[in-house]
């Protein structure tokens, strides 16, 4: 008896406090009303009063119009209008006529606009609330009451099951005939009304859910064809009562079943529910359109589905539901039930049209919408198990979705996205199920149903886009999904059935597929096909081709083989001259670089074979022979000859350390010798790209920073390995004896040379500075080959003997000298200045060690030789000078002859 106490308090507290604030919501509106309408008789009287001719271009509300606040009574008088009744029916009829035309029309633009747009209402939501918010309290207030009727007498057992659910629907149905019956006494639209009907509503699903949960009364069936009855009840009442009854009748329903939960873990009638809701605010919107309604449907719709993954339901369930939404979201707000319709002018709008007309809020709303359910589908597919119900749940999306792109073209952009997006999730299912890679083996029934369902694929979007392509003027977007499809559904399986084992078996399929695609172009010739098409079909080929050498080569020998392709589609864009192709070079060539820059150091090849010369040289040379068979396309020459030399620079890297440590390439050591030749092997790249750089005109600056970046890679390795790591002078390094021809040579003389070119290639900002590093070479060079001729080795330990020091002074007197002549006679002040400073340091360097230890006729000789040859150079330096000032005036003259 208490609990019966219990609820009967409860729910009168309820419903009297929903009561009382309805009604002092309802009082305080009337009373605003009764002012707004002596404003807007004032305001009529000024405006008759100042214009001739009154415009009656104003637009009509979508839904009843409502009292609104005082604040907005200038801002739209219109909206603050209390029609008499017969004025009422007119409306009504004239809102009837208009309803009978779908609101929102997706595929085209209404033809029918306001002469003048209102201006924008920044804050009108949270106005509504503001003055509201009574309303929507006390309809809440009012449905929780018939829930919480249910569920405590659930709770406490007060009556019977049939009496409980008879009770609620009793008050719900009172609820509906009493707002009703308000609305018709006051003879005008009013928010509380509308609340008071949502929430008897809202009592209405409860009531029928619980029915169907708890007691099992009635049959599913029944229940559920009810749930219609009152959704479209409650969709045509708010046309009646406004948009807040749309808000707590149709989209509070979705919150029903969780305040009623029964705890049976039905997700299947859940959903079967939540379709039913969803199609009845759908079927709203065919009648009025609020941006809120749409995304709280959806909102609801998917939010649903979310809940279900937490549960377990029939394979295909899910698939099945969000398949409805879909076609549901499509069809229902437009009545294009067989989603066939097409724009009004015949004329196949763009990709992009969608984006760039006026009707854009309501199309990417619908093209969010179907993106949002497709990535939901695609989910569903990772976590639904792999059984035969799956199969037959797969096609429908998809093929709905090619049908819809088949009449209405703006929605193309959603074909690849799907296919894509189910691919991937097939992908991921096959994956899921194994122990990190180690994918099933065959003869599982998992992998079985796997490749039937790629299949379904396969079989859906293969002759769903050459259907579409046939009648469409993209050829190239759905020509690509037909043709792309099967060599996507060939990797997937691939992957997932075969573990990306040596198969010979797929790899002829995959290889005859491509020869299929090439075969159909051939047959395509005389019928004269679009360029897309072709396009298509040689990309088609050739990434059929490298999926067939995925599987059968490994490592260093696919590399090979991929870069094989730059050969034909060279040769082939030569004779179709077809921009696509550019890019499919372009993507092979990256795709091998980078195979043959990264994947040696990350995997372990074999060194029983020679795949440094066989693999890198034979891939330089592939690209290198595709360059004469790109014809005189300019600019892709020179991305095949940029290609190729960096190919080059790798096969020399790889091949220096396969010829230095047996075949070892990968071993762990960096030897005096390989830091030598690889300072010659970038120096001369760096400065071949120099060249190009020069040359070329697209790839200008591509070449320059990889000029850039390989000069200063050898410039560190000249210093850090060479000069200081390892240095032979106090780094033990086998040297041959042999003067001048040793591992010197290569690893001191080398880089002169090519420092030296440097200067010549460089941009002028750099010259100076190369100049300077080319001196400074060939001063170290020189030093060091004179130590490695009187030693015989090279240890900085050993003392220095007097020939070796003369040497060192004669050398150097001699590079001061020829420094000097050759920056007098072409004018480079920096290198004079060099050499002067050399000569200097020489002289000093004669005085105070030289010929320290002098006596007698030696010290004669040694000074007499120091001056008359210093008197030389003064001599030398006077006639150059004498020789070259004539030839400045002459070029002064002429300069200014030619001036005037």
């Amino acid at each position: 008896m208490d609990g019966a106490v219990v609820i009967a308090v409860l729910f009168l507290g309820a419903v009297v406090l929903g009561s009382v604030l309805g009604w002092i919501a309802f009082f305080r509106q009337r009373e605003l009303q009764s002012q707004l309408i002596a404003l807007r008789k004032q305001l009529e009287h000024i405006t008759l009063s100042s214009t001739p001719k009154a415009s009656n271009t104003a637009p009509k509300t979508a839904w009843p119009a409502s009292n609104p606040p005082a604040a907005n009574a200038d801002s739209d008088p219109q909206l603050t209008t209390s029609p008499s009744p017969s004025e009422h029916e007119d409306s009504a009829a004239a809102s009837s006529t208009q309803y009978n035309h779908p609101r929102p029309t997706y595929s085209r633009l209404q033809t029918e606009k306001p002469a003048v747009k209102p201006p924008p209402q920044p804050n009108r939501w949270m106005e509504h609330l503001k003055t509201n918010w009574m309303v929507w309290l006390g309809g809440a207030s009012v449905g929780l009451s018939g829930i919480f009727l249910v569920k405590y007498s659930i709770d406490a057992g007060v009556l019977g099951p049939l009496a409980r659910i008879s009770l609620a629907l009793i008050v719900g149905l009172s609820f509906h005939i009493l707002a009703l019956w308000l609305r018709a006494k006051a003879q005008q639209h009013n928010d509380v009304f509308a609340a008071l009907a949502g929430g008897a509503s809202i009592i209405l699903y409860a009531a029928l859910l619980a029915a169907l949960h708890l007691y099992q009364l009635w049959p599913v069936g029944l229940v559920f064809g009810l749930l219609i009855v009152i959704s479209l009840s409650t969709m045509g009442l708010s046309l009646l009562h406004g948009p807040v009854l749309a808000g707590i009748g149709i989209l509070g329903a979705y919150l029903v079943p969780l305040l009623v939960n029964t705890g049976s873990n039905n997700m299947l009638g859940a959903l079967m529910y939540s379709a039913v809701i969803t199609a009845s605010a759908l079927a709203l919107m065919r009648y009025v359109y609020k941006p809120w309604l749409w995304f709280g449907t959806l909102a609801g719709a998917l939010g649903w589905w979310l809940l279900s993954l937490s549960t377990s339901v029939e394979t295909g369930t899910r698939l099945i539901y969000l398949t409805a939404i879909a076609y549901g979201v499509l069809a229902i707000p437009t009545g294009n039930w067989l989603l066939a319709s097409k724009p009004s002018d015949n004329k196949e709008p763009n990709l992009l049209d969608h984006l760039q007309t006026e009707n854009t809020s309501e199309e990417q709303r619908l093209f969010f919408a179907l993106i949002t359910i497709v990535a939901a589908f695609s989910f569903s597919v990772i976590v639904e198990p792999l059984e035969i119900p799956l199969l037959f749940c797969l096609a429908p999306l998809p093929a709905g979705l090619l049908w819809l792109c088949r009449h209405q073209p703006t929605f193309n952009l959603v074909a690849w996205p799907t296919f894509f997006a189910i691919c991937a999730a097939l992908l991921v299912s096959g994956l899921l199920p194994s122990e990190g890679v180690q994918i099933q083996t065959l003869d599982t029934v998992e992998t079985t149903i796997l490749a039937m369902a790629l299949a379904v694929i396969v079989g859906v979007f293969t002759p769903g886009a050459l259907w579409n392509m046939a009648l469409s003027r993209h050829k190239g977007y759905w020509s690509s999904l037909a043709c792309l499809a099967p060599v996507v559904a060939l990797s997937i399986a691939y992957i997932t059935i075969t573990a990306m084992e040596t198969y010979w078996e797929w790899a002829a399929a995959t290889l005859l597929l491509g020869a299929g695609y090439m075969h159909l172009l051939n047959r395509q010739q005389s019928l004269s096909p679009p360029p897309q098409l072709i396009a298509v079909l040689i990309i088609s080929a050739h990434l059929a081709y490298s999926l067939a050498v995925i599987m059968v080569l490994r490592e260093a020998t696919l590399t090979l083989a991929l870069a094989f392709q730059v050969i034909t589609l060279s040769w082939l864009h030569n004779r179709y001259q077809l921009p696509a192709l550019v890019y499919a070079i372009k993507i092979t060539l990256a795709v091998v670089i980078l195979r043959l820059t990264l994947n040696p150091w990350l995997l372990s090849y074999p060194q029983d074979i020679h795949w440094s010369l066989w693999v890198c040289g034979g891939s330089a040379l592939s690209v290198w022979v595709a360059t004469y068979f790109a014809g005189n396309k300019a600019h892709l020459r020179e991305w095949l000859q940029g290609a190729s030399l960096h190919l080059l620079a790798l096969t020399l890297i790889f091949e220096t350390r396969y010829q230095l440590y047996d075949g070892d390439i990968f071993r762990e050591t960096y030897t005096f010798l390989e830091a030598a030749i690889n300072t010659a092997t970038w120096g001369l790249l760096g400065n071949v790209y120099l060249y190009r750089a020069k040359v070329s005109r697209s790839l200008h600056r591509f070449y320059q920073i990889c000029a850039h970046l390989l000069l200063m890679a050898a410039l560190a390795n000249y210093v850090l390995i060479l000069l200081l790591a390892k240095n032979p002078l106090w780094e033990t390094t086998d040297i041959s004896s042999v003067p001048i021809f040793n591992s010197l040579l290569l690893a001191y003389g080398a880089p002169i040379i090519l420092a030296a070119l440097a200067y010549f290639l460089l941009a002028a900002k750099y010259r100076k500075l190369a100049g300077a590093i080319t001196g400074g070479l060939l001063l170290y060079f020189v030093s060091i080959e004179i130590r490695h001729l009187w030693q015989g080795q090279l240890n900085i330990n050993q003392s220095a003997s007097d020939g070796e020091h003369y040497t060192y002074s004669m050398a150097w007197l001699l590079l001061a000298v020829a420094g000097t002549i050759i920056g007098i006679r072409f004018e480079k002040e920096l290198l004079y200045k060099a050499a002067m400073l050399l000569l200097m340091c020489v002289v000093g360097k004669i005085f105070l060690f030289d010929m320290a230890g002098l006596t007698s006729l030696w010290r004669v000789a040694s000074f007499m030789g120091l001056g008359l040859s210093l008197l030389g150079l003064a001599y030398i330096h006077q006639l150059i000078r004498k020789n070259i000032q004539p030839e400045l005036s002459a070029q002064v003259t002429s300069d200014n002859t030619s001036a005037n």
